[in-house]
């Protein structure tokens, strides 16, 4: 999994990125992002599946936001096949983004009785054109999260 950086101040961050083996980004630094592209081709070429949010982030809206290029080249060049996921979350706050913080995001969390959460695969997307694979990804993804939504709407 690719994580940022922070995670590893978080409580049970180390722990988490240790039983993960996640691949670390700080988001703000150029050589990280090399780095962390390395260490995504790296794992991909031994055959480790690598987990990640091709926009950079996580996100919650109704669709996907516009997906970062590097992982996609990666997939292309190394021919290893993409497999498409979405998240939805049943009520949109429990999702996890922007700036939330761990302790926030916990008491908000711990503070009720449950959260729904969906999660669907898709079908493994192959291209050697990065820019197409990139493309069937996020339509299928977005397709994916019409669906979940228009199937949880109640």
């Amino acid at each position: 999994m690719v994580a940022k950086e922070e995670l590893k101040n978080w409580p049970f961050g180390k722990v988490g990125i240790k039983i993960t083996n996640s691949i670390l980004v700080d988001r703000s630094e150029i050589r990280s992002l090399i780095k962390t592209m390395n260490a995504i081709e790296a794992s991909v070429k031994k055959g480790i599946p690598v987990t990640l949010f091709p926009e950079g982030t996580s996100y919650k809206g109704p669709l996907t936001k516009p997906f970062k290029n590097g992982s996609f080249k990666i997939a292309a060049d190394t021919k290893i096949p993409v497999i498409p996921m979405a998240i939805h979350y049943k009520d949109e706050n429990d999702a996890w983004v922007g700036n939330d913080t761990f302790l926030a995001h916990f008491f908000r969390q711990m503070g009720k009785p449950v959260s729904k959460v969906f999660v669907q695969y898709g079908a493994p997307v192959s291209d050697t054109d990065y820019k197409k694979l990139q493309q069937e990804t996020k339509n299928q993804i977005d397709m994916m999260l019409q669906q979940l939504i228009e199937a949880n709407r109640n």
